[in-house]
């Protein structure tokens, strides 16, 4: 047999609360103007807003927005709970600043890095266009050109010791100064990241292992590694990238580790850990966009560092081998005529060399500044 529902009235003490919570909250006719005629009619007007008033002491009425002659609501009864302002339409017209426009912002703050970079656009322009519009002769000696003529028309620069244009000589040795420091840079500041960041999440006995190795190598000058290093290989262009790359890590890995001690012990990463995630996901989520900021940093002075060494290590004679060049080979053979006061073989490409280096710098500075969270716009 099936169970029929019985249904019963309300009691007397329900009807009453009822009733008292309906007061609370009547929309009295007169309120309105006399427009409305209806509960059909309130529930299709528009929302008014929750006003304390003296007159009812059961709580809150419901105060109703004012109208036009029309009888519909005017814009001025929109409140903008945005904290932005109101457009046409009356509702907010502020927007979230896109990540991209605040790093921006924060990069072109900084005068000297955009002066910076666009210099550095231009000399890589310089190196790498430039001997399409300015035909020299780099690989073959020549016989009919005078050494070392000081600059004319010809020879905008002058010639060197070897015959070669100077002018073109700066733009050869930079496809081979920028192309070997920025490669050079890039493999240390992988390696470094790599490492530091193994070393501090793991932390412990792992971390304590991984840098003794990198404080027994830091205690070796690292000039004096360069060159044993290339002496024991031919020097060549990819030998030299290598060499550089896996040799300037070093101290990169020390500061990587540095960020990843500190983010590991954060309040995310360890709600990250509680909720079962693994180590790689938050290394992944966590450690590394967390000190991106470093790493942009510390990459941008590698490839700096590097273009320095490689020059070093051109300086002492063991350069890209002819017939390329680079600007520390130029300048070891143009101070041999400092005295002459042949000016040409040396002053240019010291300067393009010295204002590379500064700008690389500068910009670093400035991308720390870009990649750091807490400069960002809320």
């Amino acid at each position: 047999m099936s169970k029929i529902p019985i249904f019963r009235g309300r009691t007397a003490a329900e009807q009453a609360s009822i009733d008292q919570a309906s007061k609370s909250y009547e929309i009295s006719e007169e309120q309105f103007g006399g427009q409305l005629e209806g509960d059909h009619e309130v529930q299709n007007s528009s929302i008014g807003t929750m006003l304390p008033t003296s007159e009812s002491g059961d709580g809150l009425v419901m105060q109703p927005p004012s109208m036009d002659s029309t009888g519909l609501v005017s814009r001025s009864d929109f409140v903008d709970i945005g904290g932005g302002l109101a457009d046409e339409q009356g509702f907010a017209s502020e927007k979230p600043i896109p990540l991209w426009r605040q790093m921006l912002g924060v990069y072109f703050e900084n005068k000297l890095a955009v002066v910076s970079t666009g210099v550095l656009i231009f000399i890589v322009l310089f190196c790498y266009l430039g001997p399409l519009i300015y035909h020299t002769n780099q690989t073959i000696y020549s016989t009919n050109i005078q050494i070392n003529q000081p600059p004319s028309a010809n020879h905008l620069l002058g010639t060197d010791s070897s015959g070669f244009d100077v002018l073109g000589r700066i733009m050869f040795g930079g496809e081979y100064s920028l192309a070997v420091g920025g490669l050079a840079g890039l493999v240390a500041i992988v390696l470094g990241t790599i490492y530091g960041m193994t070393s501090g999440f793991f932390g412990g006995f792992v971390d304590g292992i991984m840098m003794r190795i990198v404080d027994a190598l830091l205690s070796i000058p690292l000039l004096f590694l360069l060159i044993t290093i290339v002496t024991i290989f031919q020097p060549s262009a990819v030998v030299l990238i290598c060499v550089i790359g896996f040799t300037l890590w070093f101290g990169n890995a020390r500061i990587i580790r540095g960020d990843a001690l500190v983010i590991r012990d954060l309040e995310y990463s360890q709600a990250s850990t509680s909720m079962g995630a693994t180590k790689w996901h938050i290394i992944r989520q966590h450690v590394f966009p967390n000190s991106i900021s470093n790493i942009v940093t510390v990459g941008t002075f590698a490839i700096a560092d590097a273009i320095l060494f490689l020059a070093t290590l051109g300086f002492l004679g063991r350069g890209i081998p002819v017939p390329g060049t680079d600007w520390g080979t130029m300048m070891a053979l143009g101070q041999q005529f400092i005295l002459n006061k042949w000016w040409w073989e040396i002053w240019p490409v010291c300067i393009v060399f010295v204002v590379t280096v500064v700008c690389i710098n500068y910009i670093g500075d400035a991308l720390r500044d870009v990649f750091e969270v807490r400069l960002r716009q809320r």
